[in-house]
């Protein structure tokens, strides 16, 4: 159907009828292009690509003179095939019958006449067919729920009842991966949400009398046992092609696909376990839900504080990179021979880098080995590399993992110490102590004992070094299970942190506002904290609507793994209030300076990272504050910003809305964004043209390699999609009179009232400045929205957009009707609201001038006032200086002018301009008058005017000079205009051109 849906669309001409009316090239291509993205395998494929070369053929036979060329095979993704196989559809057809059966059996057989066993079995029966509990393990966990002593559901308002499912291992068989981890041991979680044609048969066996633990002890842990039994439950026999409990939860699973909302293909998956995922850890998910505040004190936060601030701990990240005993200067050599050379080989900062190979490698470690004061640790690493590279071929980053595991605290931990022959104790003491010295997570020690097998049966092997055997438990551990920390942080707590972060610096706000948006960064685009801390500000394309992130290696770290390179969109992503905050953070980020990190402190004139170590300390610690959750970090944010971001892009893709579950309040309760927010982000992470791709699209964008990964290890809400695509609808009363049968069982989580962020006050400078205006309008100039240039200086918007008509008013005055020449702005600055950036030091000058205006104008507003006008009505872009035509507006400007350099070096030079050329005795004592001591007056003849004109300018010159200076860098002329002009804005005060 589609490919003659595509055929007819394109190419009509191609069923021989009539002749090609274009380009057939251009049209077959087109064709060859769609049906590639009709095809969803190599079988499919090649079909089509056979079914269009027969169309092609028989077009060429009718018309014998114009053949046509076909075009190449057609290329599909590599895929497996299709799992509609005869044998799913064979267990598609039991499975339908067997939920028929059971229909029949609980319409005709009522609790009171089945036995407690049959009831379970029905039970574990509906769980699979209208619950989507599609896996053993799963199946298995809920009986042994079902035969605890205290069977716990859940509640929240506007979701189904839920149940906590913990997949334990034992003795035989251990868990792969670990969720969590209670009294009981370690588990693995899956929440599942019950359908409510379960809720009835639990609410039925919770409320039956008998012993419930032996209803369910025959078939625990044995699947067969388990399947025949269900089947036992409905007098019914397994067909031979439906021999096994897989076979039957994969008809169940195609059933689900079938039905009318359709269970697509990733969440059929995840429904049978075939792809991993773990609900958020119960204490984690019940602080998300709950409105219990959690406990803060100002003392809990005094350490975090005094961490970050430290100047050790804001530092460049190569002195981060190694740290302690790794200072050691052969170290950091050795850590450059092995570390990235790329060089970037364009300004285009997606460019490709140059590529190191594992030849260039080896040889730049064969000649760092000249260097005679390396130890034998260094040595015995380079020889393993070096083994590696040439004769297992390794590539180069792998190498490089290897070293980033091992070398640093191998090489603190043997020092200088020879290692040639060695005894095995020797060798198990040097071991426990790199397995023991440092912290590290649970896969991290996987990683180091891996790493550590491998070099050791190296030097086993090796003539020089000749290790000895060791016991291979030596290495053992809990290497082989992958924990996962399953930690949800919803709105309200994340909310909470920043409200925490802005108290906790309340006296330092631009700290606090760095902080806060690097909080906000973390938790709407799910980076890693090293990615936030190592980004660069050069790294952001400054679109101001929508600027553009690429996340890449710089001096201060390299990308985790090759999928980490990529752009994210912060703005897109956040609410309309974060997008403020964070926007204003950019603006305030780029009148730091413009190199250097994204996100960092000022330090001696320059913007130093943080570190990502107390950074990260710090903010795990708020985190824990704000949810009550001891086992939340700042990891945890990458976490919620995937869930989040995998709620939306659900909610887009099918809006469907469950009776059991209001996901648009959950939505807007969790992630904290509107329904139209939750729409825009999941356009703008995966748009409509990859409805298919949308999950690789999340992953993609989370820097993962597959969905796969983001599903087993960051996404910890598909409990609920998986509840609307799979649970058939019950009217919400009988729902809910289900919930009061279970209510001796049942834990109700109220929900959490919202929080508004808190703002951050600078309370000495709250209102706008004379510097902030400045700042503010040239990053309006630069087209950032006044809010967020507000925000940028710490002002507030209503202060800043109440003056934009008189910073609009001055870009625009000209010196004439007729000429229209600008008094304040150059040609080519035209429109442009802040004024004309001098250099450094005079426009410093002007700003301090500027504030002391703005100071005098609260005591004598109308001498200031004359002052502006004067300076500003009579300024020009070719005349330096102020014009004054008589002795007392001389002396009336003279008097604002010295008070407002009162505190400044500079001396005001007076020249008088006179037009009497034949009597240069004259001394004109009415204008020398009104000249104090402190000012420089000189006398200028000119023949072209008819009375004198006095011309005032600032020097910057010694006090004690009495002439004037003719050298330009004396000359501040230009301070006092670009005050009048700042000062004049400051107060809102026009001025006519006529004045």
């Amino acid at each position: 159907m589609e490919f003659r849906r595509v055929v007819d669309v394109r190419a009509p001409w191609l069923d021989g009828l009539s002749r090609c009316d274009g380009d057939p090239d251009e049209a077959l291509g087109q064709i060859r292009a769609d049906l590639a993205q009709v095809a969803r395998y190599k079988e499919e494929a090649a079909w089509l690509t056979k079914e269009l070369y027969r169309r092609i053929d028989h077009w060429n036979m009718v018309w014998t003179g114009d053949e046509i060329a076909a075009p190449p095979p057609i290329v599909s993704i590599s895929s497996r095939p299709p799992a509609w196989s005869a044998a799913r559809l064979r267990a598609l057809e039991f499975a339908d019958a067997v939920a028929d059966k059971l229909e029949e059996t609980t319409a005709s057989v009522q609790p009171v006449d089945a036995d407690l066993p049959r009831l379970i079995r029905r039970a574990l029966l509906s769980a699979a067919l209208n619950g989507g509990l599609c896996a053993h393990g799963e199946l298995d966990a809920f009986a042994r729920w079902l035969g605890s002593e205290d069977p716990r559901l859940t509640r929240a308002p506007g979701q189904p009842v839920s149940m906590d499912l913990k997949l334990r291992g034992d003795v035989r068989k251990k868990l792969s991966y670990v969720s969590g981890e209670d009294d009981a041991g370690p588990f693995a979680l899956r929440r599942w949400l019950v359908d409510g044609k379960t809720l009835a048969e639990i609410a039925d066996i919770l409320n039956s009398e008998g012993d419930r633990r032996s209803g369910v002890r025959a078939f625990l842990g044995r699947p067969e046992k388990l399947y025949r039994s269900l089947l036992d439950t409905l007098e019914l026999k397994a067909p031979r092609n439906v021999g096994s409990l897989r076979a039957f939860l994969d008809g169940a699973i195609a059933r689900a696909e079938l039905a009318e909302r359709r269970l697509d293909r990733a969440h059929a998956q995840l429904a049978a376990s075939r792809v991993l995922t773990f609900g958020a850890d119960p204490s984690s998910w019940q602080a998300a839900l709950s409105d219990q505040p959690s406990s803060i004190t100002a003392t809990d936060l005094e350490a975090g504080t005094a961490s970050l601030l430290d100047e050790e701990h804001v530092q460049a990240a190569s002195s981060q990179r190694v740290a302690g005993v790794r200072q050691d200067p052969t170290y950091i050599r050795f850590l450059a021979v092995i570390g990235e050379t790329r060089t970037q080989t364009g300004s285009d900062m997606t460019s490709a880098d140059e590529k190191d190979t594992p030849l260039l490698l080896a040889r730049r470690i064969r000649d760092a080995m000249q260097t005679r004061d390396w130890p034998d640790a260094m040595h015995l690493l380079a020889d393993w590399y070096l083994h590696m590279l040439e004769v297992d071929g390794y590539k180069v980053g792998s190498i490089r993992r290897y070293h980033s595991t091992l070398a640093g605290i191998f090489f603190e931990q043997a020092g200088q110490v020879p290692l040639g022959h060695l005894p095995p104790e020797d060798v198990e003491e040097l071991y426990s102590m790199i397995l023991e010295a440092d912290e590290r997570s649970a896969m991290e020690y996987a990683n180091l004992r891996g790493a550590l097998r491998r070099m050791h049966q190296f030097a086993r092997g090796h003539p020089r070094w000749q290790f000895p055997d060791l016991d291979e438990g030596m290495f053992a551990g809990a290497s082989s299970t992958v924990h996962v920390r399953a930690m949800y942080i919803s709105h309200t707590q994340f909310t909470c942190a920043r409200n925490l972060v802005r108290r906790d610096f309340f006296d330092t706000p631009e700290l606090a506002a760095t902080l806060d948006s690097l909080l906000v960064f973390l938790y709407r685009t799910g980076a890693r904290i090293g990615e936030a801390t190592k980004a660069m500000l050069q790294h952001l394309e400054l679109d101001e609507t929508n600027p553009t992130l690429f996340i890449r290696p710089s001096k201060f770290g390299n990308n985790k793994t090759p999928s980490a390179h990529r752009q994210v969109r912060p703005l897109a992503l956040m609410s309309a209030q974060e997008a403020e905050t964070f926007g204003a953070y950019l603006g305030r980020r780029r009148l730091m300076g413009g190199e250097g990190p994204l996100f960092g402190m000022t330090h001696k004139g320059r913007v130093l990272p943080f570190s990502r170590k107390s950074v990260g300390e710090y903010l795990s610690r708020i985190l824990r504050q704000a949810t009550g959750v001891e086992g939340v970090s700042c990891h945890s944010l990458r976490h919620s910003a995937a869930s989040n971001l995998y709620l939306a892009i659900a909610e887009g893709r099918d809006p469907y809305r469950h009776p059991q579950l209001d996901h648009h309040a959950l939505g807007n309760q969790l992630t904290g964004w509107s329904m139209a927010e939750r729409n825009k982000i999941a356009t703008a992470v995966a748009p409509s043209h990859m409805f298919r791709d949308c999950w690789q699209a999340l992953a993609r964008h989370m820097g993962h390699g597959s969905p796969v990964t983001s599903f087993e290890t960051y996404i910890h809400l598909t409990q609920f999609e998986i509840f609307r695509q799979v649970a058939p609808e019950i009217p919400e009363a009988i729902y809910a009179g289900l919930c009061n049968r279970l209510v001796a069982f049942m834990d109700v989580l109220r929900g959490s009232a919202p929080t508004v962020p808190e703002e951050i006050d600078d309370h000495e400078s709250r209102a706008l400045t004379v510097e902030g205006l400045y700042h503010a309008l040239d990053l309006i100039d630069d087209g950032l929205p006044p809010s967020r240039a507000a925000g940028a200086v710490f002002a507030p918007t209503g202060d800043l957009t109440s003056r934009l008509n008189t910073a609009r008013h001055l870009s625009r005055l000209a010196t004439s009707a007729k000429t229209k020449a600008l008094r304040l702005q150059p040609p080519e600055r035209a429109g442009r609201l802040a004024p004309d950036p001098l250099d450094h030091p005079r426009r410093e000058t002007g700003l301090a001038m500027a504030q002391a205006l703005a100071d005098l104008h609260e005591a004598s507003p109308r001498e200031v006032n004359y002052w502006l006008r004067a300076t500003l009505g009579g300024a020009t872009q070719s005349n330096p200086g102020t014009r004054l035509s008589t002795p007392r507006d001389l002396g009336r400007w003279l008097a604002v002018a010295l008070q407002m350099t009162e505190n400044l070096t500079g001396r005001w030079w007076i020249q008088l301009i006179t037009p009497d050329r034949n009597d240069p005795a004259l001394d004109y004592p009415d204008w020398r008058g009104v000249c104090p001591a402190k000012t420089i007056f000189s006398k200028r003849p000119q023949s072209r005017i008819a009375n004198p004109v006095a011309r005032v300018r600032y020097l910057m010159v010694p006090e004690d000079q009495t002439e004037p200076s003719h050298d330009p860098r004396a000359s501040y002329a230009g301070s006092p205009v670009f005050a009048a002009h700042l000062a004049a804005i400051l107060i809102k005060l026009r001025i006519e051109p006529e004045s």
